[in-house]
């Protein structure tokens, strides 16, 4: 119990100048979160909340040296669930299946991607049987046959997409 006290009594020393501690907390639940191998569901982040406000408000409530741990909870949970907010406020829709049809945009930019395949980036997407909510913007499409080989002109393979 000795040690508990003496922990106490550092923890209040310092209590002053724990505040630049508080964005560390925070990108290491941001930390957390990218760490996590799926995105967790709106029960997770329901649960890290009430978890972090119960941190906070114990912190709050019960004022001793033991209040910055409950703090650094706070802060951990509150990088969770900006995290998790950001990435819901930024989301584009995503084709989660093969679609086989025209694509119809305006191009942006042609390069190669790291497998040497074409890339070619599209902006005002149109794609057939696709409501507009469900397209993606901006949309990359990738080409990986000998006709697009290396060594071909540009011009030559814009003739797949309309512009």
């Amino acid at each position: 119990m000795r040690a508990l006290a003496v922990i106490d009594a550092v923890l209040l020393q310092h209590r002053g100048h724990l505040f630049p501690w508080t964005p560390v907390f925070m990108a290491l639940g941001i930390g957390f979160w990218f760490a996590l191998r799926s995105e967790p569901g709106l029960l997770i982040y329901c649960a890290v909340g009430v978890v972090g406000a119960g941190a906070a408000y114990v912190a709050w409530r019960w004022p001793s040296g033991w209040s910055a741990l409950g703090w650094a909870l706070a802060m951990m949970a509150l990088g969770v669930t900006l995290a998790g907010w950001r990435v819901h406020r930024v989301a584009e829709p995503v084709l989660s299946y093969r679609y086989y049809g025209p694509v119809e945009g305006r191009l942006v930019g042609v390069d190669r991607s790291a497998s040497d395949a074409l890339r070619l980036t599209l902006d005002h997407v149109r794609l057939d049987r696709v409501p507009p909510h469900r397209t993606p913007a901006p949309f990359a499409a990738w080409r990986r046959s000998a006709r697009f080989g290396a060594g071909r002109a540009v011009d030559d393979d814009r003739a797949s997409v309309a512009t």
